[in-house]
C-alpha cells in the first residue's frame, strides 16, 4: 500500500489530528517554579510588557509549527483535487496495431510515445480514480474498473502485434471519459466523444507487398520466384533484396525504386530443391521493419524418370515423352530389369498395350 492511494476523508483527518496535537503541546503548560524576591514593583512592569511580546511570539510559533506539520504530512500523503472531488471514470483505449511500430525521428516508435501519453494522463488523474485500459488488437480481456497502480501494469502488457486487423473495442457504459491514442493510420471509426491522442509522425517505408513461387507453365522443372517491392516513401529508394533459403542458398539484387511507385522482380529459383524461401528488403531510412519480410514454399521439381515396358506402340511412347518434366525411357519386356533409378514405371502387356492408329500393339 501507496501513501498516495489513501482515501481523502482518511487524509483530512489525519492532517487534523496532527494539528490538533501541535497545538496540544503548545498548551501544555510547564510547572511553575517559585522564585523569592525582595520586592514586585520593579517586576510587575516587565512582566506586563513580557507578556505582550510572549502571546505574539506564542501565536507565530503555532502557526509557523501548524505550517510546518501540514506541510510534511501533504508530502507524504499527496493527497490531489481531482480525487478529492467527484470526476467521471477514465477510458483509455490504445491502437497496437502493426503501424504503431513505426519508428519516429527521435528513434523512438510510435507506440512508445502513445505509452508515454497514457501514463501522463493516468498520472495526473487522481489516485481514487477509476480507469479502465482497452486496446483495438484485442490483447487485453476487457476487465472492470480498475485503479492506477494496476492500470500501469495492464500499459506495461501491451505492445504492438506483428498482424492482424485492428477494431474500436466496445466501452463500457455510464458516465467516463475516453482517451484514444493511436498513428490514424487504421479505420476504426473513432467516436467523437472520445479525445484522441495522435503520434503520428510522417516515415519512410520499403515494404514487401507480395512473394511467391512457381513453377513454369510450360517446363514444371523449371521454378521462379515473383517478388513486389512498393516504395511508400516520398523519396526514390535503393533497395537491395536477399532471397535465402536452406543448404546456403542465397540470391541478391539491388533496384531502384521510385517514390510511391511499386516493381516486380523475378527470380529463377530452379537451384533450390524444395522448402521455405525468405525474401528480404532493406533501404537507408526505412523506419518500418515488419513489412520487411516474406516467405514461398518452393514443391519439388525435378525432372521424373519413368520406365516405360512394352515397347513397339509409337502413340503411347509419344504420349510419355510429351508430359512436362518427364524423362522417359523404353524398354522392351525382354529387356526388363527391376531399378530403383525411375520414378515411375508403366507395364504394359502386347495384348493389352492400345492399339495405335495403324491397328498395331
Amino acid at each position: 500500500m501507496t501513501f498516495t492511494a489513501i482515501q481523502p476523508i482518511v487524509a483530512y483527518a489525519l492532517l487534523a489530528v496532527g494539528a490538533a496535537l501541535v497545538i496540544l503541546l503548545y498548551l501544555l503548560k510547564p510547572k511553575i517554579g517559585r522564585v523569592v524576591v525582595p520586592s514586585l514593583l520593579m517586576w510587575r512592569v516587565v512582566v506586563q510588557d513580557q507578556r505582550r511580546s510572549e502571546r505574539w511570539r506564542w501565536l507565530l510559533s503555532v502557526s509557523m509549527a501548524l505550517c510546518l506539520t501540514s506541510s510534511l504530512m501533504l508530502a507524504l500523503l499527496r493527497p490531489q483535487p481531482n480525487a478529492m472531488a467527484v470526476s467521471p471514470r477514465l477510458v483509455l483505449v490504445l491502437d497496437d496495431s502493426p503501424s504503431m511500430a513505426t519508428r519516429t525521428l527521435d528513434g523512438k516508435s510510435r507506440w512508445h510515445h502513445a505509452i508515454e501519453l497514457a501514463r501522463s494522463v493516468i498520472e495526473r488523474a487522481g489516485a481514487g480514480r477509476e480507469m479502465m485500459v482497452l486496446d483495438t488488437m484485442g490483447a487485453l480481456v476487457p476487465a472492470d474498473f480498475v485503479g492506477r497502480d494496476e492500470a500501469l501494469r495492464q500499459l506495461d502488457q501491451l505492445s504492438p502485434a506483428s498482424f492482424g486487423s485492428a477494431r474500436f473495442p466496445h466501452l463500457p457504459g455510464g458516465n467516463a471519459r475516453i482517451h484514444f491514442f493511436t498513428d490514424g493510420v487504421a479505420e476504426l471509426g473513432v467516436l467523437h466523444a472520445a479525445i484522441e491522442h495522435s503520434t503520428f509522425e510522417q516515415a519512410e517505408n520499403v515494404a514487401i507487398t507480395a512473394f511467391e513461387a512457381r513453377p513454369l507453365a510450360n517446363d514444371p522443372v523449371r521454378y521462379q520466384a515473383v517478388l513486389q517491392v512498393l516504395n511508400a516513401s516520398a523519396a526514390t529508394k535503393s533497395v537491395r533484396i536477399f532471397i535465402t533459403g536452406a543448404q546456403q542458398f542465397e540470391l541478391t539484387r539491388e533496384v531502384t525504386v521510385a517514390a510511391g511507385q511499386a516493381v516486380d522482380e523475378t527470380f529463377d529459383v530452379t537451384p533450390y530443391q524444395y522448402g521455405v524461401l525468405r525474401a528480404e528488403v532493406r533501404a537507408s531510412g526505412d523506419a518500418f521493419d515488419l513489412d520487411n519480410m516474406a516467405y514461398a514454399m518452393v514443391l519439388p521439381h525435378r525432372t521424373r524418370k519413368i520406365l516405360v515396358v512394352g515397347g513397339g506402340n509409337t502413340l503411347l511412347e509419344d504420349s510419355v515423352r510429351s508430359l512436362p518434366g518427364v524423362a522417359a525411357t523404353i524398354s522392351s519386356p525382354g529387356a526388363y530389369a527391376s531399378s530403383t533409378a525411375y520414378d515411375a514405371f508403366f507395364l504394359c502387356e502386347p495384348a493389352q498395350c492400345p492399339a495405335d492408329k495403324n491397328g498395331k500393339t
